[in-house]
């Protein structure tokens, strides 16, 4: 269960090279070695009120990975939900 309270904080932040938002928060549970969160996950968490699996895997819906709204994400049970996902839109593009 995800302490709410968590979902208030503003924790240090910055863009990695694949232009995603990451948080300094050493005492989230899935923060990675060094010591961070990808900011769409959490706000996911906080939109969910849980934790999210290793395995479930969070979607920009307008393909801008620094925005980070709520409304923009979207929750794939894993990634291969993902791929299937993107290559309905190609499919779509395409026709």
């Amino acid at each position: 269960f995800l302490p709410l309270y968590l979902c208030g904080l503003v924790p240090g932040k910055y863009l990695d090279s694949n232009g995603y938002v990451v948080l300094f928060m050493p005492d989230h549970p899935n923060a990675g070695y060094k010591k961070t969160v990808f900011e769409h996950r959490f706000v996911m968490e906080c939109k969910l009120g849980r934790y999210l699996t290793e395995e479930e895997c969070v979607h920009h819906i307008d393909f801008n990975k620094s925005n980070n709204e709520p409304s923009n994400l979207m929750l794939f049970k894993n990634n291969s939900e993902h791929i299937k996902f993107h290559n309905k839109i190609k499919q779509n593009e395409q026709s």
